[in-house]
Parts: C-alpha cells; sequence; structure tokens
C-alpha cells in the first residue's frame, strides 16, 4: 500500500490532483489508515495510469468516468487503443520535427527547403476528423460548424485574429506575474469565455473541462506555451478559479 504522497510523487501529479480524482470517484483509494489517511493498492495505480494516459489524450474527466465504469470495459484493449493513438502522434510529431529541422538547415545552407518535404506533420484534416469522431454527436460541435459557416470565406482569418487576441492577452498577463485573483486575469478569463461562446454555447463547467484539456494534451499545452512560459497552466488554474463567476 502506497500513502497518497507515494503515489503523487511516482505519478508525476499533485496530492491535490488525487485529492480530486478521490472526490469525483474516478480513482478512489482502496483503504485508510489507521489515522485516516488514504492508501493505494497495486490495482488503485492501475486505474491511475489509465486516467492520466486518457487525460494525455485529451478525453475529460467526464468522459474518462464513463469509460471506466463501463461494465464492459476492458483495460487491455483500452491501453491497446491509447498505445496506437500514442504511436500515430509520436510518428507525426516525429515528421514535423524532420520539417523544422530541414527548415532550419536550409535556412543556414542559404537554400530554399525541398517543397516535397516543408509540410510534413502538418495534417491539420487529422485534427478536423479527430474532433468530430469525438465531439460529432454533441451540440457544441453542431453549433461550430453552423458559426463557422456562418462567418463565410474569411472565418479562418477571423478566426486567428480572435485566437491571437486571447493569447496575447494572456501571456502579457503570465509574463508579468500577475496573481491569478487579479482582476485583469478575471476579466481575461471573461473574454475566453465569450470568445468560446462564439463557437458553441460554453458555461462554467464546459470552461473549466476545455482548460483540463490545455494541460492534458501536449498538443494544446504546446500551442500555450510558445507564447509564454507555463501558459498552459496559468490560463489553466484561472478559469478554474474564475469559471463561477464570468
Amino acid at each position: 500500500m502506497r500513502t497518497v504522497g507515494e503515489v503523487a510523487g511516482l505519478a508525476g501529479v499533485s496530492v491535490r490532483t488525487l485529492h480530486h480524482y478521490d472526490e469525483l470517484g474516478l480513482v478512489v483509494p482502496s483503504a485508510r489508515s489507521d489515522a485516516g489517511y488514504r492508501l493505494y493498492d497495486h490495482a488503485d495505480l492501475e486505474r491511475l495510469q489509465e486516467v492520466l494516459t486518457l487525460r494525455a489524450l485529451g478525453l475529460s474527466l467526464a468522459e474518462i468516468a464513463v469509460l471506466l465504469d463501463d461494465p464492459t470495459h476492458d483495460r487491455l484493449q483500452v491501453l491497446r487503443d491509447q498505445a496506437k493513438r500514442l504511436r500515430d502522434e509520436r510518428d507525426r510529431l516525429g515528421d514535423l520535427l524532420a520539417a523544422v529541422e530541414g527548415a532550419i538547415a536550409a535556412h543556414d545552407r542559404g537554400e530554399p527547403q525541398e517543397d516535397i518535404t516543408m509540410f510534413d506533420g502538418n495534417d491539420h484534416e487529422a485534427y478536423a476528423r479527430e474532433a468530430e469522431e469525438r465531439w460529432g454527436d454533441t451540440e457544441a460541435y453542431r453549433q461550430s460548424q453552423q458559426r463557422m459557416a456562418a462567418l463565410g470565406e474569411d472565418a479562418t482569418a477571423t478566426v486567428e485574429r480572435w485566437w491571437s487576441q486571447h493569447f496575447g492577452q494572456f501571456a502579457a498577463l503570465r509574463r508579468d506575474d500577475v496573481p491569478l485573483d487579479d482582476e485583469r486575469v478575471r476579466a481575461a478569463v471573461a473574454d475566453h469565455r465569450a470568445l468560446l461562446n462564439r463557437f458553441y454555447d460554453c458555461g462554467p463547467a464546459m470552461h473549466r473541462s476545455l482548460a483540463d484539456m490545455y494541460v492534458a494534451d501536449e498538443r494544446f499545452r504546446a500551442s500555450y506555451d510558445r507564447h509564454a512560459e507555463g501558459l498552459a497552466q496559468y490560463v489553466h488554474d484561472a478559469v478554474h478559479l474564475h469559471a463561477d463567476a464570468v
């Protein structure tokens, strides 16, 4: 049996996160010490491993709870599915890294990069397919499709401008180390909610779930952190603090 502190150290998460998972019934420790402290056995660690891997793949805690508590849940098959998705993402990132390194090498040589390799790893259609597979049957997805279509031919440029403003607003706060409870941070969270509402109706629970994805999915984390160090975590914490107040 391991204590909550030991498990937190092994898994690379905070004790607060483990307490949260326990409160949600997502990873409930199998025992308590005589003093009432949480104790985890190996089966608990296996469940935590699944939760953290699924979070890293972008699933919300609610989605994970439904999956793991399904009576037909097959842990081995889920692990195999996770492994395939991770291999696919590893290969895509490998191609993307090669393309970026190729661009750097071509620049250093004073030569143009080969057209045929410039866009390796940039499979934006794959993201669209993934979004449709995961959320295509939801009202939010249908709303986003309708509202994007309503933007017309300039939709892509318009959306890129909106998100650029969002990243810039939060990056400035992060670089200045503005405390999370500052009114400017609360205003930024409100602006973020307003941005999301341009695509679909977003309430506090969905807002927090999206913020969870910003830190759990490496693709989202990288998108934020390239604007300011630790920005994904900063936005996540800001949304969780202010989501019910904006």
